[in-house]
């Protein structure tokens, strides 16, 4: 078992390339403390981050992060799905559009901080399937700049607690 713990904001490219996942401890003082996982795939990955290279619309590579994957569920996925992006020493977190600060955070913010028109950016293809176990559309998927629908405040609070509208 690691014990290695870091705060979620300090992992950096090198500590994804060494544990692509990594999960929130929960149990400190500091909840951002994050410990890696070292058995791999995993087939859960509530309260993780996964660092892994996502491949822009027009086929450059880049790394990331992205959080708020349930392995289970492709629909409450694409709604909570958080993204963070590497370049040059800078990170940018994208804002979900019911999110505060989506503003400075929105897709083309994201288009701006890596110096390329939207339509390069988006779709960003992600492919996690080697590091996780689940429905293989969650795990091989495409992170649009729009999301196919937009929820209401309570439709969202609904799918983050039953996790379904119905």
């Amino acid at each position: 078992m690691n014990s290695t713990k870091k705060p979620a904001l300090s992992l950096t490219i090198d500590d994804f390339r060494k544990f692509p996942v990594w999960r929130y401890t929960n149990c400190d003082d500091d909840e951002t403390m994050m410990t890696p996982v070292e058995s791999l795939p995993v087939s859960n990955l509530r309260g993780c981050i996964v660092g892994t290279q996502l491949t822009l619309n027009n086929g450059t590579r880049i790394w990331g992060t992205l959080g708020n994957i349930d392995i289970n569920n492709a629909f409450k996925t694409s709604q909570f799905l958080s993204l963070t992006i590497f370049r040059e020493g800078s990170v940018f977190h994208l804002a979900n559009y019911f999110e505060v600060g989506f503003e400075e955070r929105c897709p083309m913010c994201l288009a701006k901080f890596l110096d390329l028109p939207l339509e390069d950016v988006f779709p960003i293809q992600y492919d996690i399937s080697d590091i996780a176990e689940g429905q293989k559309d969650i795990l091989v998927s495409t992170i649009q700049a729009e999301p196919r629908q937009k929820l209401s405040d309570k439709e969202l609070m609904t799918l983050a607690v039953r996790g379904t509208l119905k």
